[in-house]
């Protein structure tokens, strides 16, 4: 083998060893290829995939279920809001039919008959404003829009209606 080599001019006998170079890497590329696929199992990559979908899956479940708990405070939040709304507004309702009983019960005293129209929205316009009626509401109130009515209603008869 020896005297093959010998025998060869410089040229030819580098591009042997090139061949030769490469035919080995090739041969050991062959090989490793050969033992990864043999030692490859199918079996547990599949098994790892379906574990790592199911962590997805669990991952987007929890957010899921997070988002759903803040949207149900949220609601929450909002039902509780209008709830106080209406209980405010159910404490007013309130006190305005406690006012318009102690007028109506006022004007029941009243004896209606022997006074004069005038008087006695004279004395409609002073129970309502006692009652703590605006001038405008009063105004609606009676349903006469020519009437005059006092800003203030005497100190004297707020104690009075006390």
């Amino acid at each position: 083998m020896e005297a093959i080599l010998k025998s060869l001019p410089g040229p030819q006998l580098m591009l042997l060893g090139g061949m030769l170079l490469l035919g080995l890497f090739l041969f050991r590329r062959t090989v490793k290829r050969i033992q990864i696929s043999q030692s490859r199992n199918p079996l547990a990559e599949v098994q790892r995939e379906v574990r790592q979908q199911e962590q997805a899956q669990r991952n987007s479940l929890h957010q899921q279920e997070v988002r759903l708990h803040e949207f149900s405070r949220e609601v929450e939040g909002r039902i509780q809001t209008r709830i106080a709304t209406l209980e405010q507004m159910i404490q007013q309702a309130d006190d305005t039919i406690q006012r318009l009983e102690s007028v109506l019960a006022a004007l029941e005293h009243t004896p209606a008959a022997s006074t004069p129209d005038s008087q006695h929205e004279q004395q409609l316009k002073k129970h309502l404003s006692i009652a703590g009626f605006s001038p405008k509401e009063v105004v609606h109130i009676l349903g006469n829009v020519s009437v005059e009515i006092n800003e203030q209603p005497d100190e004297q008869h707020r104690a009075d209606a006390a």
